[in-house]
């Protein structure tokens, strides 16, 4: 598990972030063996996972184009371990304050991340409320990152959009555009869907076929959103 919960692991040029933007601009630096666009570099994850793709937002916002968030927390949704269990449960800090919060851990690198992000209404592990802050959170960032170009509303999104997976969960699909009419984020809202990734083989671990594919859901989503 990635230490999202642990203050040194929450900022630009320390701990596990990066590490992980170490990695990245090592293998950028091999662009003559591979062919690297490095407008197209994407995070996402699950879970810990998800938190820390939050937290790669936040702080490498010149590396990463757009994140994806599958069962993960807000930004710096806790600062400890003991805050840590409170947060799976109940949701971190005020998602408004976080969003500055995550704004501020841009410093001079600040723009816009677009963000997709899934969450099932019966995540025991990671709480719903969880999921609806990663979005309010963002919100509030890519406010902030945009000068004034996005101002949406949690309540009132661009589009919703419900859909049904044979034999499986139903869901519902939000997003909200920019004053430009640019689509800036998504949220994907699993009926029924526990603790997992949405999609996939039955094989795995912490996967649900029932839901719809969060992979090609992402995958589009990134397309979309170069940086």
């Amino acid at each position: 598990c990635w230490n999202w919960f642990d203050s040194a692991d929450q900022s630009r040029g320390s701990g596990e972030p990066a590490i992980i933007a170490g990695i990245v601009q090592a293998v950028e630096q091999t662009t003559s063996q591979w062919t690297i666009d490095t407008h197209r570099i994407y995070a996402a994850g699950l879970s810990a996972g998800a938190a820390m793709t939050v937290i790669l937002g936040a702080t490498y916002p010149d590396i990463f184009a757009a994140i994806g968030v599958q069962s993960g927390l807000e930004y710096q949704a806790a600062t400890s371990s003991t805050d840590a269990y409170t947060a799976l449960r109940q949701g971190g800090p005020d998602p408004a304050r976080q969003g500055q919060a995550a704004y501020n851990a841009m410093g001079s690198a600040a723009r816009v991340v677009p963000t997709i992000t899934f969450h099932g209404t019966s995540d025991y592990l990671v709480y719903p409320i969880n999921g609806e802050q990663v979005v309010r959170q963002w919100m509030q960032t890519d406010h902030l990152a945009s000068h004034n170009a996005y101002n949406a509303s949690f309540n009132s999104p661009t589009s919703t959009t419900n859909g049904q997976v044979a034999g499986g969960h139903s869901y519902s699909v939000y997003t909200w555009n920019d004053n430009n009419g640019n689509e800036v984020q998504e949220y994907w809202l699993v009926n029924g869907m526990g603790h997992g990734w949405s999609g996939g083989s039955s094989s795995g671990t912490y996967t649900d076929p029932q839901g719809p594919g969060a992979t090609q859901a992402i995958y589009n989503f990134f397309m979309g959103h170069p940086a």
